[in-house]
């Protein structure tokens, strides 16, 4: 996403990537970072059993390192999909915080709604481990992959003062219909 914002001779913002990562961040520094200071990659040093198992800082207790209202747009590509439920509002807590008054945050997640009980046996990811509150696809590392049931994320949103603006279901357990859609469900947010 940084390397088509930075093709972009129209973008006058500035970008900032967190990754856990830390090999994805030195490649994106040495191509993109050096040669433009409106964008900075930083190594998020969070502890991850799956993506990564020797980072520092845990995730419910990690703030990431941006100002408050820094930004008008957030995107958690794929990271809500890995995260157990006071992880996920923890990092709902904290795009609050760094979101600007009308930003707007971009997040992937596996919801679960009555669509993925109905297509449950074709669906790409077969969510049948259940957590508390949260279904996984592994009974070893349920981070592996997460999907929440419906009422659960919109709890989550109420409790962290967000509320979705526009929903794109995801084509992990129905029919794609549209160019817009990806694999995971995609949620539109902003502040209450």
């Amino acid at each position: 996403m940084a390397a088509a914002f930075a093709r972009c001779a129209d973008f006058q913002g500035s970008y900032t990537r967190l990754e856990i990562n830390a090999t994805w961040v030195q490649e994106c520094n040495r191509r993109i970072g050096r040669s433009n200071q409106r964008f900075l990659f930083v190594h998020a040093d969070v502890h991850h059993p799956y993506y990564n198992a020797g980072g520092n800082k845990q995730a419910q207790s990690y703030v990431l390192p941006c100002g408050d209202g820094m930004f008008d747009c957030a995107i958690a590509n794929s990271v809500f999909t890995h995260l157990l439920p006071n992880d996920a509002k923890h990092y709902l807590e904290e795009m609050h915080r760094i979101l600007a008054p009308e930003g707007l945050a971009y997040i992937r997640w596996y919801v679960i709604g009555e669509d993925y009980y109905l297509n449950r046996k074709t669906a790409k990811y077969c969510l049948q481990v259940p957590g508390d509150g949260y279904f996984s696809t592994d009974e070893d590392m349920h981070e592996s992959v997460v999907g929440y049931p419906e009422k659960q994320i919109y709890r989550l949103l109420e409790e962290t003062r967000l509320e979705i603006r526009k929903r794109v279901p995801g084509h992990w357990c129905r029919e794609k219909l549209t160019l817009d859609q990806h694999d995971q469900d995609i949620l539109i947010v902003g502040k209450v």
